[in-house]
């Protein structure tokens, strides 16, 4: 975890960097640009965080001895995820149950994300909420 946030405080340091020096050798002086930059750099993290927290719930799971009671390892597969962030892309592992209860993804059922699902329910909230405000 820490090396994904130092990785981003060297990189949101070099595009505010370039910003400030935009401002002032440029004479760019638009603070909508400067916010623009700054909410990408932190979608950005957002994903990364997602895809980070995912990833290692889905080792943890994987290494927790009450799963391999119940459950063996049938594979790995990618999945997206449409969040407030942006798109997020995570591996997970495919289980197959011991006592023929069929497969699943167990980083995915702990997360409360269904079979199917390409958009995060808190984005889809937002979205209806936004929509019922302006034309509610």
């Amino acid at each position: 975890m820490n090396t994904i946030i130092q990785q981003f405080q060297e990189k949101i340091s070099l595009d505010i960097k370039k910003e400030i020096e935009n401002i002032f050798l440029e004479g760019i002086s638009d603070i909508s640009h400067l916010i623009i930059t700054i909410d990408d750099n932190l979608k950005e993290l957002g994903r990364e965080l997602v895809k980070y927290v995912l990833e290692e719930s889905d080792k943890m799971i994987k290494a927790l001895p009450e799963r391999k009671k119940s459950w063996v390892v049938h594979g790995n597969e990618k999945k997206t995820l449409i969040t407030e962030f942006g798109a997020v892309e995570y591996e997970r592992t495919y289980y197959k149950s011991k006592a023929n209860k069929g497969f699943t993804y167990l980083v995915d059922e702990h997360f409360g994300i269904e079979k199917y699902q390409r958009i995060d329910k808190g984005l889809t909230a937002l979205v209806y909420i936004k929509i019922q405000k302006n034309y509610g």
